[in-house]
């Protein structure tokens, strides 16, 4: 009887978690294949590549969290809670 509800349902809590990571776990396996075979020096240029690709991403985002953080020091002190919405903006992004 369980056999047959849980095939109505879906399986159980384990069998639904392994077929949502399956597709993460096939992607991340075929990265490592790929950079599996790369020499350390090919490895630190990757590296390099990344964190260039990383800063010139977070330079918008950075360039936005220090305009925010200026406009929150801007505030007269008695405006807290502003300052402290703007720096929860600041915390999200």
């Amino acid at each position: 009887m369980s056999g047959f509800l849980s095939k109505i349902f879906g399986g159980s809590k384990s069998e639904k978690d392994v077929k949502k990571i399956a597709p993460i776990v096939t992607g991340s396996n075929e990265f490592f294949a790929k950079y599996a075979s790369l020499s350390n020096d090919e490895l630190r240029a990757k590296s390099a590549d990344f964190k260039q690709r990383i800063k010139a991403y977070l330079t918008e985002i950075d360039a936005e969290i220090e305009q925010k953080k200026q406009d929150a020091e801007a505030l007269p002190e008695t405006e807290i809670s502003q300052r402290d919405a703007i720096y929860k903006e600041v915390d999200s992004l």
